[in-house]
C-alpha cells in the first residue's frame, strides 16, 4: 500500500486512499477472482485497481458513500475483464482443455450467459458500456450518472438509450455467429 501513497500528492488524498483500500479490498479481489477465476490473476487485477485509483484519487468520493463503492466496483470490473482479455490472448490452450472448457460451459449455461453478457460489454463503446452498468447495474439515477461523468441528464439518457441499442445489435449479431 506505501507504493500507492507516492502516486498521491495531498494528505487529504492518502487518508482519503487508505480508508478506501482499508474498506474495500476484500470486496475488491472477491469481484476480480469472479471474472478472472484465478488466485494470482485477481491479485494482479486487484493491484491495478488500486493503482488507478491512486492516480485519479481526486475524482472518487470519500470512502463510507455507496457512490463510492460502486465506482469501486466498477473499476474493479472493468480491469478484471481488461486483464482477462490480455491474458486470453496470448494464451494457447490445448485442445483437450478447450474441449473440457466447452464441457463446463454446457452443463452450466448461466456460466455461458455471463461470459456471452461479458464478453458483449467488453465489446462495447466504453462511454455506452459505463452509462450502462450505472444505469441498469447498479440503478443509479440519471442525475447521479450525469453529474459522475460531468454531462448533463439528457445526454446520460441518450447514452443509455444508444447503450441498450448497440448492447442488443451485439447479442443479435452474437446469435447469428452460432
Amino acid at each position: 500500500m506505501i507504493c500507492f501513497f507516492t502516486l498521491i500528492d495531498t494528505e487529504t488524498g492518502r487518508c482519503k486512499f487508505g480508508r478506501i483500500y482499508e474498506r474495500y479490498r476484500s470486496l475488491i479481489y472477491f469481484c476480480a477472482y469472479q471474472v478472472l477465476e484465478n488466485e494470482q490473476d485477481a491479485e494482479d487485477a486487484t493491484q491495478n485497481v488500486f493503482l488507478y485509483i491512486a492516480k485519479r484519487i481526486d475524482t472518487f468520493p470519500d470512502a463510507p458513500s455507496d457512490l463510492c463503492k460502486g465506482l469501486v466496483m466498477l473499476t474493479a470490473r472493468h480491469k478484471a475483464v481488461d486483464l482477462y482479455r490480455q491474458r486470453t490472448k496470448r494464451q494457447h490452450f490445448s485442445l483437450d482443455e478447450q474441449i473440457d472448457a466447452t464441457n463446463r460451459q454446457i452443463a452450466d449455461p448461466q456460466s455461458q450467459t455471463e461470459n456471452n453478457v461479458l464478453d458483449i460489454l467488453g465489446q462495447m463503446n466504453e462511454r455506452y458500456r459505463d452509462v450502462l452498468i450505472r444505469r441498469v447495474g447498479y440503478g443509479y439515477e440519471f442525475s447521479e450518472i450525469a453529474e459522475q461523468l460531468s454531462i448533463t441528464e439528457a445526454n446520460a439518457r441518450k447514452l443509455l438509450q444508444r447503450a441498450r441499442k448497440q448492447f442488443v445489435k451485439l447479442y443479435e449479431e452474437r446469435g447469428r455467429d452460432r
